[in-house]
């Protein structure tokens, strides 16, 4: 039987030993997450997704912020300069 994972997190930049970023909400079929963005963020960024299982193990993904909201990374192309 698979286990849930304990907890995921998601970060715009390389995630540290004590800061994996932004917590998902809600239920393992349907979780969120609202995600600030630094003011040094750019379109081209990417996305690090940290699983922790619950034995403790840590597991790690990449996507690119264009692939995971196009939307933010447009946003970005236009006003990320001024944000800076």
């Amino acid at each position: 039987m698979c286990q849930p994972d304990q907890a995921i997190f998601i970060s715009l930049k390389h995630p540290g030993s004590s800061a994996y970023g932004v917590a998902f909400e809600g239920n393992p079929y349907r979780a969120y997450a609202n995600m600030p963005v630094r003011k040094d963020a750019g379109p081209d960024d990417t996305a690090w997704i940290t699983a922790e299982g619950w034995d403790g193990s840590f597991h790690q993904g990449t996507i690119a912020l264009e692939d995971a909201s196009p939307v933010t990374a447009h946003w970005l192309r236009r006003h990320g300069a001024s944000m800076r």
